[in-house]
């Protein structure tokens, strides 16, 4: 083959059909025109009824650390505000809070029937979009704004839809957070009221347990006490019986002797008279020198001995231990803590508690209606121009899509016609 040859020439016959086409379809050009013409007259009408669609918008974003700062001041919890963040996209997300939206704007009179009760529901359910940028990795990313948008026939109340959402997808997310927070303090100062009712109680019953204790020993020394004295009695009844025993043995002497009373009186009263009885010696505690007291009185001391009832006025000591039995019998250490009602001031351990627990209350006390896990960046507002429907290229389209129907139409008009002539011209062959 030669590579030098000259290229094919084109065929005046294919020009010549091409022109051809072109002269027919100019000849259909009012046909071409009238369906171009009928199908943008149809698309314009079609744009024109489609009812519009408005598309309210807005952005949020994590809340700053001061709008967690009353949650993270009590220690109980640790939300940084991305934690915060994610549980706000949650509500967002929410079918429930949809719900609530709705429910709301139904109440306000937002909406102005059940009717739209149903159809603004669909609607929420599936023209809410929460558009949330992901990390590289997948992750969230709440460094950039989340937007949140609504499509709704009517854009007032597309964008009353966004705002009331965000609003309460925040509330319902920091009611959520605060009430977690709210059952960690309470879980916390209940383990401390128990924590201190523990050691009052340990206290009371140290109370009790101290009592017993001094109560064993007063009874301790209480029989000691007894068993000293009941010794010293019996020392002592021992002493008088053998003081009797020796007195009936003098009396004894002294009736032998005839010796009725004391030498020393009978000296006296024989010196009085002139006697010469002379008798040395005076009264001592030995029983040989007993006898000279004489019958009457050693009578008199040996029944007054007999008829004594109790020795111990003759014993000092037995006195004394009579005395500490009887401060025993009031222990009044033992008293005070069994008449104590207020324990707790006696235990110094629940003194930091009672601190964290009145702390722990002050922050159940605490107004956490500030808090706020995100924070719309503007307002969502009613949008001035319908996302859909788009009627200039609606109308383009149908204009496009009725010329090339034209053009399809004339073609078809044009073979048509050139078949019937070729049939006549064949009629006309056969004939001549």
């Amino acid at each position: 083959m030669n590579d030098n040859a000259p290229p094919p020439t084109p065929n005046a016959e294919d020009e010549i059909d091409l022109i051809k086409l072109f002269e027919e379809l100019w000849a259909q050009k009012w046909l071409i025109m009238a369906v171009t013409g009928a199908a943008s007259i149809i698309g314009l009408a079609a744009a024109l009824l489609l009812p519009p669609v408005y598309q309210a918008s807005t952005q949020v974003r994590p809340a700053d650390l001061s709008d967690l700062a009353l949650i993270n001041e009590t220690e109980m919890m640790l939300v940084t505000p991305n934690d915060a963040f994610r549980r706000g996209l949650n509500e967002l997300e929410s079918r429930h809070s949809r719900i609530q939206t709705f429910s709301q704007l139904l109440a306000d009179g937002k909406l102005e029937s059940p009717e739209g009760d149903k159809r603004s529901l669909r609607a929420m359910t599936d023209n809410i979009t929460v558009s949330v940028p992901q990390a590289g990795n997948g992750s969230l990313d709440t460094k950039d704004y989340v937007t949140v948008t609504y499509d709704h026939g009517d854009g007032k109340l597309a964008a009353e839809v966004v705002n009331s959402l965000v609003t309460i997808a925040n509330q319902k997310a920091a009611d959520t957070l605060v009430e977690e927070l709210r059952s960690s303090i309470e879980a916390r100062a209940s383990l401390l009221e128990q924590g201190i009712q523990q050691e009052i109680d340990l206290q009371a019953q140290s109370n009790i347990d101290r009592a017993a204790q001094l109560k064993e020993i007063d009874q301790l020394r209480k029989l000691e006490l007894q068993d000293q004295i009941d010794a010293l009695r019996a020392k002592n009844l021992q002493l008088r019986q053998d003081r009797i025993q020796a007195l009936e043995e003098a009396l004894s002497i002294a009736r032998t002797l005839n010796i009725e009373d004391p030498v020393l009186m009978a000296q006296m009263r024989d010196e009085a008279f002139g006697g010469g009885l002379a008798v040395r010696g005076g009264f001592d505690d030995k029983g040989s020198a007993l006898y000279l007291r004489g019958t009457r009185m050693l009578e008199a001391e040996i029944s007054a001995l007999k008829n004594r009832q109790s020795d111990d006025f003759t014993s000092p000591q037995i006195r004394n231990l009579q005395e500490q039995l009887a401060r025993l019998e009031h222990n009044r250490e033992i008293e005070l803590l069994m008449a104590r009602k207020n324990n707790s001031a006696y235990v110094e351990d629940i003194r930091e508690m009672r601190t964290e627990l009145n702390q722990l209350r002050g922050y159940l006390d605490q107004d956490y209606s500030n808090v706020r896990v995100m924070k719309m960046d503007d307002a969502a507002t009613a949008p001035m121009t319908p996302i859909k429907p788009r009627r200039t290229l609606i109308v383009a389209v149908s204009a496009l899509s009725g010329a090339m129907l034209g053009i399809l139409a004339a073609l078809i008009a044009s073979t048509l016609a050139h078949r019937r002539e070729r049939q006549e011209l064949d009629s006309r062959q056969a004939a001549g």
